[in-house]
């Protein structure tokens, strides 16, 4: 609160990611409310939690798919109320685009250790999914960079329309075949997004954009 308060006494534009659990799900108007009222030109952003990493520690469960699906809405209600702009990766009418984002083989993130990744949710050796995000790594007896094209092309080949279960979907252009990470988490396949929980969530916020287009 400290930080925000310095950022728009200064008016810097600030943006609000919020995180959605299975306990703050049905808070998501109130959430939007609350922070426009403190940020009244900032851009937020709800995404559902996904149950990796700390939540295996911390309990935390990620929303039903339906209950997101219901209380986003009603904030984005509040959020056109409000004037305000109101996010979720997943689905936006006009974002029409073959990849989700950068993990497929455009991102250049460099870790502590000199790993080179192209998903933020992948930094560590470790990781389950390090064999598939962590595309090279900093050498620094020739002062290089050295990577594994292999890797890079495989990211690069995962655009939705290479994608089988995707092929009929009205969402596919939108979503992109949703977040990557997630997907082989949820099925093990990266081009298999069926059991990603936001596939259904993606479908949903969709339609009910483009039914709020059609009432004009």
């Amino acid at each position: 609160m400290r930080t925000i308060r310095i950022l728009t006494r200064e008016n810097f534009p600030l943006g609000i990611r919020t995180t959605i659990t299975k306990n703050s799900v049905k808070k998501m108007p109130d959430i939007l409310r609350f922070f426009s009222s403190i940020v009244p030109n900032g851009k937020f952003h709800f995404e559902p939690l996904f149950e990796c990493g700390r939540c295996f520690v911390t309990k935390s469960s990620a929303p039903g798919s339906e209950d997101f699906f219901e209380y986003f809405i009603k904030a984005r209600r509040v959020a056109k109320e409000l004037s305000v702009k109101l996010y979720y990766s997943g689905s936006e009418l006009e974002n029409i685009h073959p990849t989700f984002c950068g993990a497929a083989g455009k991102n250049f993130f460099v870790t502590p250790s000199g790993n080179v990744t192209t998903c933020l949710e992948v930094s560590r050796e470790e990781d389950n999914l390090a064999g598939i995000f962590i595309i090279g790594r900093y050498n620094p007896n020739f002062n290089l960079f050295e990577f594994d094209l292999d890797r890079i092309n495989q990211l690069q080949m995962r655009v939705v329309t290479s994608m089988d279960n995707c092929k009929d979907c009205y969402a596919k252009y939108n979503c992109a075949g949703d977040c990557l990470a997630k997907t082989v988490s949820s099925s093990g396949n990266l081009y298999d997004s069926t059991k990603n929980l936001r596939c259904s969530i993606n479908k949903m916020v969709l339609l009910d954009e483009i039914k709020e287009k059609l009432k004009k």
